[in-house]
């Protein structure tokens, strides 16, 4: 089969009965199949698409690579909206996914890009922010889903020549287009469009051991999480897309793995950034995830990058879970990747859509990287995103005038910030001040109770109070100031 052929699984915000424990993947492999009899069978759920108290379901898909010749039988089957999974050692022990769409093997790249992607680009013009990440083991075609060859083009470059087609159309509001991009190696950020990089090899230390490239995380004034000294490049026709394309694929991590002769040793992250006059930009971020992989089958040069690689995919999935289940601590800041796009589900004010593309293996040798895949998608169908959408962009689709607030909205909220913190040191000082009048008064209070008269000592002791009152009132504005006023 082609490499234009592909099966996708598509569930919009589906909901299901199957539940089994989220684990590492590369954990618990020797009890995967019996686990997986246990199993309840899965049941059909009306689509959720999201409401004001939960916000936007998190898109889920599902696409599964055509067999290997190297790979001996299927796990998977496809039939029409439903998946069936068959464990190697208990053939006639089945599993049905049922989701609300299904695409079969024939899927080509553009189906799954117009079912997927084409889909969310008319939250651009509502100001949102957008994320779609392909999910997988190695092997199991996410590079191809999202990078595609120069013949049968993935998502990535699909989505750069609409979105620079739709600019004079429907996103007419954005001026300009730039992109950056980025991996996530062995915890660390590098920069793959610098312009003094020219392969990975190459790459100098400074006298600190930092990578010249090498990147750091931080905030932009709104809150959301920047990426701080990252390269973008304008793009404003489709031949600049291909060679842009070409360089940061040629930065990647790369090497040979047990299961793929070119597997992706990093997380690649390429980010389209929408501008637009007096406004904060929008962010499209493409995913391609790293693929977990066994570490028993390794070598030793590969053992740290599976590594990290299993860890981020591991907290990846703890995130996912905690989320699904609506607890109240998601571990975010166990890993770079969650760091990352903590604010597509957690957004300091900005909306945000979201879509994951769960690529599988249909092999049976790798039947448990399957189920463990399938796990990730019915877990990850139970979140949401956040709701806030920038009203200004709503204005102008429908030529609606309005003031022009986004010119000094950064500026404002700096401002409200400076202002709470000079607020915060008056009040530090002036506690400061009382707590060193206090001591003195007490020290007064040991000395001179024998000898001070009795009016003059109550005067004191009153004195005291007033000040001990107005050292409470400070420390009680101070926490208020430190829990009430973020921004």
């Amino acid at each position: 089969m082609s490499d234009s052929k592909r099966s996708l699984f598509s569930s919009s915000s589906s909901s299901f009965l199957l539940k089994s424990p989220h684990r590492s993947p590369m954990r618990g492999r020797e009890n995967a199949s019996s686990s997986f009899l246990n199993v309840t069978p899965t049941k059909k759920i009306k689509k959720n698409d999201g409401n004001k108290e939960h916000g936007n379901a998190l898109q889920i898909f599902l696409r599964v690579r055509p067999l290997k010749s190297t790979e001996t039988d299927s796990c998977v089957e496809v039939d029409g909206n439903q998946i069936t999974l068959r464990p190697p050692t208990a053939r006639n022990q089945t599993k049905l996914f049922d989701f609300q769409k299904v695409f079969d093997e024939n899927c080509t790249q553009e189906e799954v890009f117009n079912e997927s992607f084409l889909k969310l680009i008319p939250a651009l013009g509502e100001g949102r922010d957008m994320l779609l990440f392909a999910y997988g083991v190695t092997s199991a075609g996410k590079t191809f889903t999202i990078e595609g060859t120069n013949s049968n083009p993935g998502i990535l470059n699909r989505a750069l020549t609409t979105i620079l087609s739709q600019m004079n159309g429907p996103l007419s509001m954005y001026t300009k287009l730039t992109v950056s991009c980025f991996e996530i190696f062995n915890e660390k950020i590098f920069d793959l469009l610098a312009q003094n990089s020219n392969s990975n090899k190459s790459k100098k230390l400074s006298p600190r051991g930092e990578c010249k490239n090498q990147l750091t995380l931080g905030r932009y004034s709104d809150g959301r999480t920047s990426v701080e000294g990252a390269s973008e490049w304008a793009i404003s026709n489709e031949s600049q897309i291909s060679d842009l394309l070409l360089k940061a694929n040629s930065e990647r991590h790369k090497a040979e793995t047990t299961f793929n002769h070119n597997s992706s040793r990093s997380h690649v992250v390429f980010r389209i950034i929408l501008h637009r006059e007096h406004h904060l930009p929008v962010f499209v971020s493409i995913v391609d995830l790293a693929g977990c992989e066994r570490t028993k089958t390794l070598g030793d040069d590969r053992m740290k990058e599976s590594v990290n690689i299993n860890k981020s995919m591991l907290v990846l999935g703890k995130c996912i879970r905690s989320l699904a289940t609506k607890q109240s601590a998601v571990p975010y800041r166990e890993s770079l990747i969650t760091r990352l796009f903590k604010d597509f589900f957690e957004s300091p004010g900005k909306c945000a859509v979201a879509a994951v593309i769960v690529n599988i293996t249909p092999g049976v040798e790798q039947f448990e990287d399957t189920a463990f895949s399938l796990s990730f998608a019915v877990d990850a169908s139970e979140v949401y995103t956040t709701t806030a959408i920038d009203e200004s962009l709503l204005d102008d689709a429908f030529d609606i005038p309005t003031p022009n607030y986004g010119a000094v909205k950064s500026d404002v909220l700096a401002q409200v910030q400076k202002y709470l913190d000079s607020v915060e040191h008056c009040y530090q000082e002036q506690v400061t001040q009382l707590m060193e009048r206090t001591r003195c008064g007490n020290r007064l209070y040991a000395e001179m109770s024998d000898t001070v008269p009795r009016e003059q000592y109550v005067a004191l002791q009153k004195e005291n109070n007033e000040l001990r009152e107005q050292l409470n009132a400070a420390l009680k504005k101070i926490r208020e100031l430190s829990s009430g006023n973020e921004i």
